[in-house]
Order: C-alpha cells, then sequence, then structure tokens
C-alpha cells in the first residue's frame, strides 16, 4: 500500500456525505468501500504486476510520481490538524477512530501472513492466492452492495456489530 492510503482512505468516506442526500449515504458509502477494497485487493496488485513485468523499476516510478502530483497543500495540512483536535476532544469519534485503527492494523497483519498460511501450511500455489484475493474482492463488492438493504432492515449498530464479527 502506498504513502497516501492514510489519506484516501480518511478522505473518500469523509467527504461522501458532502456528495450525496441523506437517503443515499449507506448506499454511497457501501460503494466507496467496496470500491477502495476491490481496488486494492484486484486493480491495483494486477496494474503493479504487469508494471513490474514491463521493468522491475516501474511500480515505484508510477508510484513516486502519483506521490510527486498529490503533495498536501497547506489547506489539506490545516484541515488534518482541525480533524485531528475534533477526534481528540469528542470521545464518540475518538473511540471510532482507535476501533478503525485497530480493524486496520489486525488486516494488516493478517494479509502479511496470509500469504505464508496460503502456500506454506496449505500448500496451495501463486494461482490458489490469486484467486482467495479475488473471492475477497468480489466478497466487497457484495457486501457494499448489501448495505442500503441491510441497514434499512436492520440498523446501522446491528450492521456495524455484524460486520465486526465476520470482518
Amino acid at each position: 500500500e502506498g504513502a497516501a492510503t492514510v489519506a484516501s482512505r480518511t478522505a473518500a468516506p469523509a467527504l461522501v456525505p458532502e456528495l450525496v442526500d441523506d437517503d443515499d449515504l449507506a448506499r454511497a458509502n457501501g460503494l466507496v468501500q467496496s470500491t477502495t477494497l476491490v481496488t486494492a485487493a484486484l486493480v491495483g496488485p494486477a496494474l503493479g504486476g504487469s508494471l513490474f513485468a514491463l521493468a522491475p523499476s516501474l511500480p515505484l516510478t508510477v508510484q513516486t510520481a502519483a506521490m510527486a502530483l498529490a503533495r498536501t497543500s497547506t489547506t489539506l495540512r490545516g484541515q488534518i490538524l482541525e480533524g485531528l483536535r475534533f477526534t481528540a476532544r469528542e470521545s464518540a469519534v475518538r473511540v471510532l477512530a482507535i476501533s478503525t485503527a485497530l480493524l486496520g492494523a489486525s488486516t494488516g497483519v493478517l494479509q502479511g501472513v496470509f500469504v505464508v498460511h496460503v502456500v506454506t501450511t496449505i500448500g496451495a500455489d501463486d494461482a490458489a492466492y490469486g484467486w482467495l484475493f479475488t473471492v475477497f474482492a468480489l466478497g466487497s463488492l457484495g457486501g457494499g452492495a448489501l448495505l442500503a438493504p441491510a441497514r434499512a432492515r436492520w440498523g446501522a449498530w446491528r450492521c456495524l456489530v455484524v460486520a465486526a464479527l465476520l470482518g
């Protein structure tokens, strides 16, 4: 994952309420999250592998160029600091931020050992590992599509609890 991942993953969901009506918020959030996961699990690795096949240094070159184009502006830095101060003041937001950070960390740990487990313990080949990530991405798309109807039926709190238990 690139250096801009943190900014992107926090900015995209934060902008959604500004862009859609309240009635469409759950559906839009589901689309943002599932698109992010599909991009990270399918598109990014496929593009990185293709660039590497062309030239081993090309993925790093492309990422460096993208980071140079997306340099953080002074205004954005101020907004980030304002967001951090707000998070420190508001206990509900602080708990959610800590929970999200822990979820991200545990996901990173899982992904780090997952390949070792699949290849070494199970004895699967590279293709099987690729298929597992494809299934993960497709499941993310399905979850994103089901978010709005599930939230309408069971409410946001129950959806969060079930997602935490399943994920």
